[in-house]
């Protein structure tokens, strides 16, 4: 989401809801909240300006083209008494792992089958199955693999770490994963440089600088033995295993809600959220972590709306800031209440 400059916060929740939507012909309007949503999983559509309480009916078409063959999915929701839609679907099944679009458009009662997609409130839906593949030899030590990995949240920064006989050797700076679907691909030695040793080795891809071994967050991780200390020698590889999505509910389940970010004060944010109610915790996440900011509270005169002033200073190294707000689930099964944003701030900008 672009930077929003120079207005309240009442202001800025309404331009954010209308954000990123596509409007049909009657004026109303849906989108899908998450940038990419991926395969065995969720994501959340939320539509604005139907009649209340309307039946709406959401198709989810087989391509980006919203008029293109029958709808692979439809679901039947029912609009609000303020004339809101908002759904959590299922992820289409059948995908392989580069992203592919595909095209979400709402159905009321007043359009009739024949109703052109044009005149249809339609949003794009980007969709990506996570994996990490290395293709490439690696029978050597000084071999090279180029490694691709698709699913990490987007921001994320990643780090490899070569460790023997239990203790750090060597890292390398991956960087950043800029993609909407979180895909990055690098060049990757077998073992180190300059550090050939006999015997056991690990190699570890993790979201910290310092290597920690991850508990709730993402990493890869592979097994290696070495035959001897030479560039040449003999490296037998073992099975690659990963986690792209942290296990934090908070991080990984459909955004359901609005949220924005008003950067207009100079080195501060302020953050707001539409329609979650007390009590509120804002958080913000740093590559697979929540860092809590602090409680929203009600805005006088707009009781839907929760802020939290000053919430945050701004940060160039987090140009793109996602913020995330969420009730914490009752179970562990269960569903979180969320909200995010992005915020870019000028000062930051070359």
């Amino acid at each position: 989401m672009r930077q929003i400059t120079r207005v309240g916060m009442t202001g800025l929740v309404a331009g954010v809801l209308a954000c990123s939507a596509a409007s049909g012909a009657r004026g109303a309007s849906i989108t899908v909240t998450d940038s990419c949503a991926y395969a065995g999983g969720q994501f959340a559509v939320v539509g604005t300006g139907f009649a209340p309480n309307e039946p709406v009916t959401l198709e989810i078409m087989p391509t980006a083209d919203p008029s293109a063959g029958p709808p692979a999915q439809v679901v039947a929701v029912t609009a609000s008494v303020f004339g809101s839609v908002l759904a959590i679907l299922d992820v289409p099944a059948g995908l392989g792992s580069p992203p592919v679009v595909r095209s979400v458009r709402a159905r009321t009662p007043s359009d009739p089958s024949g109703t052109p997609a044009s005149m249809l409130p339609t949003a794009p839906l980007r969709i990506a199955s996570r994996s990490v593949t290395a293709s490439g030899g690696a029978g050597t030590a000084d071999s090279v693999q180029r490694w691709r990995v698709t699913g990490l949240p987007q921001g994320t920064r990643l780090y490899a770490h070569y460790r023997h006989a239990g203790r750090a050797v060597a890292g390398r700076v991956l960087g950043i994963a800029t993609d909407p679907c979180g895909r990055m691909s690098f060049d990757l030695r077998t073992l180190p440089r300059g550090f050939g040793r006999r015997g056991n080795w690990e190699l570890w891809m993790t979201t910290q600088r310092t290597f920690r071994r991850p508990q709730e967050g993402i990493y890869v991780h592979r097994r290696l033995t070495a035959s001897g200390p030479r560039p040449e020698a003999r490296v037998s590889v073992g099975t690659t295993t990963s986690r792209l999505a942290p296990l934090d509910l908070r991080l990984t389940s459909p955004v359901t809600h609005v949220m924005a970010a008003d950067a207009s004060q100079i080195g501060l944010l302020t953050l707001g959220a539409i329609g979650m109610g007390p009590p509120v915790k804002l958080l913000e996440r740093v590559d697979d972590r929540l860092a809590l900011l602090g409680t929203g509270i009600a805005v006088p005169g707009e009781e839907r709306l929760m802020q939290l002033r000053d919430a945050t200073t701004w940060r160039c190294d987090r140009r793109d800031r996602r913020c995330a707000r969420a009730r914490p689930p009752r179970r562990r099964c269960g569903g979180a209440r969320q909200a995010r944003t992005g915020a870019r701030t000028t000062a930051c900008e070359r």
